[in-house]
């Protein structure tokens, strides 16, 4: 951070903060625009350093405070001074899904038809409510469901529009139908990780290596990644392993319903993924929500309940533990459509890893280079990041000696 940023974060200090709008309903961006610029806990200089930014990078606003905005930071809420970036406008437009949907003159199901769109056909998006889309049809206001759009942001900036025309690998047809298992399997020791690598490898090898391969990084690293994660594993007892986040859902669910959240849910505020509890009466009492996937689904459903929505937001899916509401930046067209396609196949959930990383170049230079720290702290946020490296290097190391002769 230059010194005229720092003097500058120093008078915009402010720890009681009033907030003037909420970005969210304006779909806001903002850009860096100092050499570094610190991404910190609290919106408050003094406040805990997450992470330093980098002149050109670009955060959604999740709500404008006097001198700083809000940002998502690796599932936290997070603080940037204002004064060193600048406002990027979002417009938001949609792909229809299917052959045909009905444009509504209401938010329901009920309400009269005003008319059809069809496959393809692009809308413009004038507001998101939780499971429909407003939208301008022939000179009036109109709303069609949410889960038949694709979402497409443009983002403005100097006047110039660029879409986003990545490809994602869940959509394309050459992994779509490639074998998951490799043709050379591997015997599986007896010991508790190194049987957890060797069945990684006979059950995925295959997708994983030719995945790896085009990205240009050693399977064993994709490999070592995906056993920390989930132990190599994406379902449990038929259904897809999950996590709940309580300080997730008070990001998103607990925003706007802080007391109904705090019937149901608490956590520890000062070291948020911490002391999660739940319980599902008023004056029950409280549980532990990570004893086993049983209760993480327990404390999910129950979440649904509240917000839909919300509840896939705060839960980790599957093998690559992906957070819900990354769901853009790996390709899906909203939350429950992730969701639906992680419960269906792991398939998914290994190309989802892919994804998540190809979305930011780094993660796939730091596979590349085995630099398993900047990885954890880019992959997993910045909790224990040498924990994580350290678990990541051990798996490494195994699949080493168990691959020998074989990928």
């Amino acid at each position: 951070m230059s010194e005229e940023a720092k003097k500058m974060e120093t008078r915009n200090t402010a720890v009681t903060v009033k907030r003037t709008a909420d970005a969210s309903k304006k779909q806001l961006k903002c850009k860096v625009t100092v050499e570094t610029l610190n991404i910190r806990s609290q919106p408050d200089k003094n406040a805990l350093i997450l992470h330093k930014a980098k002149k050109g990078d670009i955060f959604e606003v999740s709500e404008v405070l006097d001198s700083w905005y809000a940002i998502v930071f690796q599932a936290e809420t997070a603080y940037l001074a204002s004064a060193y970036t600048e406002i990027i406008e979002v417009a938001s437009k949609g792909k229809v899904l299917v052959a045909t949907l009905n444009v509504r003159s209401q938010p329901n199901t009920t309400s009269t038809v005003l008319g059809k769109l069809a496959l393809n056909d692009t809308i413009e998006i004038v507001k998101k409510l939780t499971e429909w889309y407003q939208i301008n049809y022939q000179g009036q206001s109109a709303y069609v469901v949410r889960k038949f759009i694709n979402e497409i942001t443009d983002t403005v900036t100097n006047n110039v529009t660029t879409g986003d025309e990545k490809k994602y690998f869940y959509q394309r047809e050459d992994y779509a139908t490639i074998p998951l298992q490799p043709t050379k399997t591997i015997a599986v020791p007896k010991d508790y990780k190194p049987k957890i690598a060797a069945t990684t490898w006979n059950n995925f090898g295959n997708l994983i290596d030719k995945v790896s391969e085009e990205l240009k990084f050693e399977v064993e690293a994709a490999l070592a990644v995906l056993c920390v994660e989930s132990g190599g594993s994406g379902f449990a007892n038929n259904k897809m392993i999950i996590r709940f986040e309580n300080h997730v859902f008070d990001m998103y669910y607990g925003k706007t319903n802080p007391d109904n959240f705090a019937k149901y849910y608490s956590y520890n505020k000062a070291k948020r993924r911490e002391e999660h509890k739940f319980r599902d009466k008023e004056n029950g009492e409280w549980q532990d929500c990570h004893t086993s996937q049983e209760m993480e689904w327990k404390v999910f459903e129950f979440a649904r309940q509240l917000s839909e929505r919300d509840a896939i937001f705060s839960i980790s899916l599957g093998a690559p533990q992906v957070m819900g509401f990354n769901y853009k930046i790996i390709g899906y067209a909203s939350p429950e459509e992730m969701f639906e396609y992680f419960c269906k196949d792991i398939r998914y959930h290994l190309l989802a890893l892919f994804d998540f990383c190809k979305y930011k170049e780094a993660r796939i230079k730091y596979l590349q280079d085995k630099d398993f720290y900047s990885f954890a702290k880019e992959y997993n946020g910045t909790t224990a990041p040498k924990a994580y490296e350290e678990r990541i290097r051990e798996y490494y190391d195994i699949f080493k000696n168990l691959l020998i002769g074989v990928a």
